[in-house]
């Protein structure tokens, strides 16, 4: 199978954030979402956290990292997936980014599951800023 015949399904955080056919902006129920979704963060519940960023149009690339790196810590079974998701998502809102780049990202994604994990989030946060 090639890459160009792969399919991948997009997360959930990368949903469309234009307003829909009433207009306006974001709703006050997504600004509640997104402090339940800060909160869950903080106090490292991963359930709760991906519950409240599915209540939520999109994540902003810095709070999906920080979901990432939760999800590596407390549910390692979905890392894998969602660690891939974020590098795509990377690699689409970076096009200049280079295959170095993107070697340093994944691999600070594969240490996020061992002890050097603050590192590789610094790493990345650090990154994407760039």
């Amino acid at each position: 199978m090639s890459l160009s015949t792969c399919r991948v399904r997009l997360p959930f955080w990368t949903r469309d954030t234009r307003p829909g056919p009433g207009g306006g902006g974001p709703s006050p129920s997504q600004g509640h979402s997104y402090g339940i979704f800060q909160k869950a963060l903080q106090r490292r519940n991963v359930v709760g956290a991906l519950a409240a960023a599915r209540e939520l149009p999109q994540l902003s690339l810095s709070d999906a990292l920080d979901l990432t790196v939760l999800v590596a810590r407390k549910d390692p079974r979905r890392h894998q997936r969602v660690a891939a998701r974020w590098l795509l998502r990377y690699l689409e809102e970076d096009p200049a980014a280079t295959v170095e780049e993107a070697a340093l990202a994944g691999s600070s994604l594969i240490a996020h599951t061992g002890v050097g994990y603050r590192e590789a989030a610094q790493t990345l946060h650090g990154r994407k800023s760039n």
